[in-house]
């Protein structure tokens, strides 16, 4: 049985039960054949590997990659041009838009809508609009001192792409992202930007990774496994002697893993840090969502146990909460039977019934 990039969300089911690809597969009987593919692997599997209940095969092809990081003083436009004369380039971008957030370029504020909400510039008519009751400002001036010039500092993909293309003014410049993606690289010699998953497939004499600090350093559990998994991918698409553009400093654990040519060399660590936090792989986790006094009342019922550790409640829309419960791996199971008794319970008695999802892709 093989599972190809078990760390791609598509292998997580939405809707309940809420299975992974991952856990299915190895619920196969112990003489089934496993085989597990990816450029950079889930930590769950790095812990199994760790464990010995996977074996790491790696397949390493000789390459010459010339490496260039953020703190080397040069450009990532130098590098474009420099691949450019022999063949195609890549540039991946961490989000689609233009200029997803500016301030004021005088006082530095963050520029914002009356509603509360943030503007963006839109690519096509690049005039300020609310994300999120989408009002426009055709003549945008700052809330706080009046100047009307926008200082972008969180640049999408058209933003991006204009700037190469004055650089390279006569390089053809195509974009793959959202719902225009391009599946297959196009004959001739084109410069692609691409937000992530939708890189067209070829090979590639660069490949920009832009916005590290970005995908790195998102709010979200895994923003660190689908950094790394997303530029062990980007480099599978260069060529032997490709120039390799990293927009993080030298010094970055991704950029030394990536110089060592060795994702377990970030995994270590970080294994050992979701060891030390209680998260996954070495604790299961439970999100149970429900009427706000049906969650107080089990959190505190919950408290009561030291077997557990309990977030929240946390305050979700038209009176729902929410709790997040931790599981040693150990007595996981007692907890799946707990939740699944109280469904019972409150199935029965005719009551509100609790949403329940474990182990779900990100947090």
């Amino acid at each position: 049985m093989i599972v190809l990039s078990d760390l791609d969300n598509s292998h997580y089911e939405l809707h309940a039960p809420g299975w992974n690809t991952r856990d299915v597969t190895l619920l196969r009987p112990s003489d089934t054949s496993l085989l597990f593919i990816s450029a950079s692997h889930s930590l769950e599997i790095e812990r199994l590997m760790d464990l010995g209940w996977l074996k790491r095969k790696g397949y390493k092809k000789a390459v010459k990659h010339n490496y260039r990081t953020s703190d080397n003083g040069l450009s990532y436009i130098a590098q474009i041009k420099k691949a450019f004369t022999n063949g195609n380039v890549l540039v991946s971008v961490a989000e689609k838009g233009y200029a997803n957030l500016f301030l004021c370029s005088k006082c530095r504020n963050t520029a914002n809508c009356e509603c509360g909400g943030k503007l963006q510039i839109d690519g096509d008519k690049k005039i300020p609009q609310c994300y999120l009751c989408c009002k426009v400002y055709n003549d945008w001036k700052c809330n706080f001192c009046g100047d009307s010039r926008p200082y972008v500092i969180s640049k999408g993909i058209d933003r991006t792409a204009e700037e190469i293309g004055k650089a390279l003014s006569k390089a053809s410049i195509l974009i793959s992202s959202g719902t225009k993606q391009i599946d297959y690289l196009p004959d001739g010699r084109h410069v692609i930007l691409a937000t992530a998953g939708s890189e067209p497939n070829g090979e590639y004499s660069a490949v920009v990774m832009l916005d590290g600090e970005r995908i790195f350093n998102r709010p979200t559990l895994r923003s660190e496994e689908l950094a790394k998994h997303l530029w062990f991918s980007l480099l599978c698409k260069a060529s032997s002697e490709a120039e390799i553009f990293m927009s993080l400093q030298n010094n970055h654990p991704l950029v030394q893993s990536i110089l060592r040519n060795d994702s377990s060399y970030l995994a270590k660590n970080q294994l050992k840090e979701r060891k030390q936090s209680k998260l996954p792989p070495y604790y299961r986790i439970a999100s149970v969502e429900g009427r706000k006094a049906d969650i107080s009342k089990f959190a505190e019922n919950l408290r009561s146990s030291s077997i557990y550790e309990v977030t929240g409640p946390m305050v979700l829309k038209n009176d729902f909460s929410k709790l997040i419960i931790r599981s040693p791996l150990e007595q996981a199971s007692e907890l799946v039977d707990l939740l699944d008794d109280v469904v019972k319970v409150q199935s029965i008695k005719g009551k509100g019934i609790f949403k329940v999802r474990f182990d779900q892709f990100d947090i």
